[in-house]
């Protein structure tokens, strides 16, 4: 039975689930990664991969990625993230949350394929994100949440990683931002908020400036920005990446949690 169906049983509560067959094993070496043609891979739910590689090494950088990290990654997709965290990083273990079986499948054929599964260092778990179990989600210590939404996990961290010794790490990106989360650090695209939080209420500008104006050592201070001049900007941007009709919605969550309300 695969890994990730094993696993889902474990962390999603015993369920029964039927293993999907088995890809033919190849001699591939942890560094091959060009093992899939996106043209031809199973679209339905937005991009399987959605980052190159260089970009995944600037997110798991942001995020001090090392080898007392356990990465976990809501909607894995393929896997990509977990491949590069787990092979160049040397995580501990990487856990991918993915809800369409398809992909679910395919991903945990590559980390097998490479040998990642082994001692469950890889390991593709499917199911619904939210059933993720709560004592699973607090051995966690590096989150990336790309999907939309968001205001969900945010209350759900703050209740899971509240009284931890340890500076866990919610890492998200330009595509879907979090107004709950302050970024405490950035390197464009990707955020990073800490927990427990460093802020949990702030000026909306603040929270804008943060998100808008980057690079940052792009950014030419002595000319002054509004509010509006920001909230200008940030529609831009999601304009470009085909997400305008949700700004509405981004100014509403952050006029909940902001400090000014």
């Amino acid at each position: 039975m695969f890994h990730w169906c094993l696993e889902r049983a474990a962390l999603l509560g015993g369920k029964n689930v039927t293993p999907m067959p088995k890809l033919k094993p190849t001699s591939r070496k942890y560094h091959d990664f060009d093992d899939i043609n996106l043209e031809d891979e199973y679209w339905n739910q937005g991009d399987p991969i959605r980052f190159t590689n260089p970009e995944i090494r600037r997110m798991l950088s942001l995020a001090k990625a090392g080898e007392n990290d356990v990465f976990c990654d809501f909607g894995s997709g393929f896997g990509q993230n977990l491949i590069i965290a787990l092979t160049e990083f040397g995580v501990r273990k990487a856990i991918g949350l993915e809800s369409d079986d398809t992909r679910a499948w395919r991903s945990g054929n590559r980390l097998e394929e490479l040998g990642l599964d082994k001692r469950g260092r890889g390991t593709i778990v499917f199911g619904p994100f939210e059933d993720f179990k709560d004592a699973e989600l607090r051995k966690v210590t590096i989150l990336f949440y790309g999907l939309a939404g968001g205001d969900d996990i945010v209350p759900r961290l703050q209740r899971v990683w509240k009284d931890s010794k340890i500076r866990r790490r919610l890492i998200w990106n330009d595509w879907h931002p979090i107004p709950e989360a302050f970024p405490d650090e950035v390197e464009y695209p990707f955020f990073l908020t800490y927990f427990p939080q460093t802020r949990r209420t702030y000026p909306a500008r603040e929270w804008l400036k943060r998100v808008v104006l980057q690079p940052e050592n792009l950014i030419k201070y002595s000319v002054k920005h509004s509010e509006r001049d920001l909230w200008t900007e940030f529609a831009h941007n999601m304009d470009v990446l085909q997400f305008r009709g949700d700004v509405a919605g981004y100014k509403e969550r952050l006029r909940r949690v902001s400090a000014e309300n």
